[in-house]
């Protein structure tokens, strides 16, 4: 089992960009009703990712389960996520999510004692570099929540992602596979496979302005 893993930054997209076409309504009319600049550009962003990724018609394969959130019919599975400039998307045959986060001034401290378990927790406040070490986990246990479909709030720590000090994702959580992604500069990036011993996924590059 591996996954698919692709990064886009939308500074690439032209101002004058639109979806690919075969978007169901549904994805147009949020579009539409997005009142900020932003937003607009990573939902058209995040549309022509997923054209370029999974083929020109997964609009039309595009559907929405009961919670909302949206996959494709007939496979395969996928997962988006955005900050700051940067997309990213995950594709996979099981269920899979993805993370990223641009760094940014936050109490660390202050959130992760509400949000992480006691490991995560010590781990963060022997970190030297607490952001860097604050995003990795976070982005880990994103991607946990994304790949599970949980709608956990952030204050639950009845599981735990931690790293250790090799600073690999320890394996607390049976069934899952996690990966790390530290090279791009400024973002942490994390994603989880519902499966064991999965392949590295090779991060690929698109262009969406292209």
């Amino acid at each position: 089992m591996s996954a698919r893993l692709y990064i886009a930054d939308l500074r690439r997209l032209d101002e004058g960009a639109r979806l690919p076409t075969g978007f169901p309504e549904r994805y147009q009319r949020r579009l539409e009703h997005c009142p900020h600049a932003a937003g607009r550009r990573q939902l058209i962003g995040g549309a022509l990712l997923l054209a370029a990724a999974l083929g020109a018609d997964i609009g039309a394969r595009l559907r929405y389960d009961e919670r909302g959130k949206p996959y494709a019919e007939s496979g395969p599975r996928f997962n988006l996520s955005h900050s700051g400039r940067l997309l990213a998307l995950a594709v996979a045959d099981a269920a899979v999510g993805v993370d990223i986060e641009q760094y940014r001034a936050l109490d660390y401290l202050r959130l992760a004692r509400r949000c992480f378990s006691a490991g995560e927790l010590e781990l963060l406040e022997q970190a030297a570099d607490k952001q860097a070490a604050f995003f990795a986990l976070w982005t880990l246990r994103e991607s946990y929540v994304k790949s599970r479909g949980l709608a956990l709030p952030w204050g639950n720590t009845c599981f735990e992602v931690y790293t250790d000090a090799a600073r690999q994702p320890q394996a607390r959580l049976n069934g899952c596979s996690f990966f790390r992604y530290q090279h791009i500069p400024g973002y942490a990036l994390a994603l989880c496979l519902q499966a064991d011993n999965a392949a590295p996924p090779v991060l690929q590059y698109i262009d969406v302005g292209a």
